[in-house]
């Protein structure tokens, strides 16, 4: 597909043909414009593009996914998974219905706030966490207020979370990390803006549709990537050595899953 004077991919395709099979047939269409797709079947289609980016996308034989953009556009900071219903179409959700933020850039992923992003080595994912005394979040794109939704995020011993937009139930307990403990709310009838106030640091702050499911990524933009959060709120780290070659991965306990040792220049 075209996009703003670019070239980006719209599928990817396989040759469905035996490879026992000589095929003596045309490889274009009778325009000679197109693949001959009788041949071939749909590996991935690539439903949309933002900033030349892939936005949208479904693998065959498996749900859509939705991916979110961060630090000036350059890395995937979040994956939705299961998101056949984030469609453009009228009656369906729209990819403003779901945000993300880690704070550790300016892309926020439709969260709007007005305060900085301070330092915390505590933080449960990044270096920079959010403190609600700098003012409140807030989420205003569409939404369907028929739609159950989960609000998802992790905060600091001593911190007071409200959040409002919506039916609001009681926070559940999913996890902790040091003085860190993740929360997660369903939110139903989301009506106007969703807001999250209070007091005390949060971090990891994400929105989707409860039958779907977010992966989240951090990043050093000299190095490379340095925690994934999965859909459950696990983390693995990545750490590594002086020439930026990863060297371990890490659990969220601080146990080494993975090593990796390098000899002139080879990994084990």
């Amino acid at each position: 597909s075209l996009q703003s004077g670019v070239v980006l991919p719209e599928k990817a395709l396989k040759m469905a043909v035996s490879p026992n099979t000589v095929y003596a047939g045309p490889y274009f269409n009778s325009g000679g414009s197109h693949l001959n797709t009788t041949l071939s079947k749909p590996e991935a289609v690539y439903d949309s593009h933002v900033k030349g980016q892939l936005h949208k996308y479904t693998e065959a034989n498996s749900p859509g996914n939705v991916v979110l953009w961060g630090y000036k556009n350059q890395y995937p900071v979040a994956k939705v998974s299961n998101a056949n219903n984030l469609s453009s179409y009228s009656g369906y959700y729209t990819s403003a219905d779901v945000a993300y933020s880690s704070f550790e850039h300016s892309d926020n992923n439709n969260w709007t706030y007005a305060g900085a992003p301070v330092a915390d080595a505590s933080s449960p994912s990044g270096k920079l966490v959010y403190s609600l005394g700098t003012g409140a979040i807030t989420k205003s794109n569409s939404t369907v207020s028929t739609q159950k939704y989960i609000i998802s995020y992790w905060y600091k011993s001593g911190a007071s979370v409200s959040v409002t937009g919506g039916t609001v139930g009681a926070a559940v307990i999913r996890k902790t990390f040091g003085s860190w403990t993740l929360a997660e709310r369903e939110i139903t009838s989301v009506s106007g803006t969703i807001t999250v106030s209070g007091s005390g640091f949060i971090d990891e702050l994400r929105f989707h549709p409860a039958d779907s499911q977010m992966t989240t990524y951090v990043y050093d933009p000299l190095v490379g990537i340095t925690c994934v959060i999965d859909a459950k709120g696990s983390a693995q780290y990545y750490e590594y050595d002086e020439s930026q070659r990863l060297k371990n991965v890490k659990d969220q306990q601080g146990n080494i899953v993975k090593s990796h040792q390098y000899i002139m220049g080879l990994s084990n």
